[in-house]
């Protein structure tokens, strides 16, 4: 999980939207406050988005510290635990098609592992049905090729729960 932090400026608009911190891309573990009103904000890869409604939490610890982030004694700390529901936002790739030779070359990025290549004959049609053809990786594309005799479906990738 990468966390960011939002910054409002005294009119209450974000002056720093989405700066690293706690680690995300090489930012320091500790995170010293500005004095200002923040806010965190938590971005999760798509692998690790499994189910609907999946949980997560982030535990801090808080304390008074110097400038080098060491805990000043003499005053309290407390550790606390932030628990919320996650929800995916996914935008499914177009896929990409190409003929090589007799076959119909159909292929997509990779970046998102839980897509189904389903196809129709007739848009009119309701009833998707799944290409059975195993997508091979080929070039850091998903990469499904098709005989010629496909070449008058319709074909779209579908995001599977």
């Amino acid at each position: 999980m990468k966390t960011y932090f939002i910054n409002e400026d005294v009119t209450g608009s974000p002056s720093t939207p989405y700066t690293p911190i706690f680690g995300t891309d090489g930012s320091s573990p500790k995170w010293l406050w500005d004095g200002l009103m923040d806010h965190n904000a938590y971005a999760v890869d798509l692998k690790y988005l499994n189910q609907s409604n999946q949980l997560f939490t982030a535990t801090y610890h808080l304390y008074v510290g110097d400038a080098n982030g060491n805990p000043v004694s003499g005053y309290g700390d407390t550790t606390t635990t932030w628990r919320w529901q996650g929800q995916a936002v996914v935008v499914v790739p177009t896929p990409g098609i190409a003929w090589s030779r007799s076959q119909m070359v159909i292929s997509w990025p990779p970046t998102v592992t839980n897509l189904t290549l389903v196809s129709v004959d007739s848009l009119a049609e309701s009833n998707w049905l799944a290409v059975t053809n195993t997508p091979l990786l080929l070039n850091g594309r998903a990469t499904v090729n098709l005989d010629s005799s496909s070449a008058q479906k319709f074909f779209q990738l579908q995001l599977e729960p």
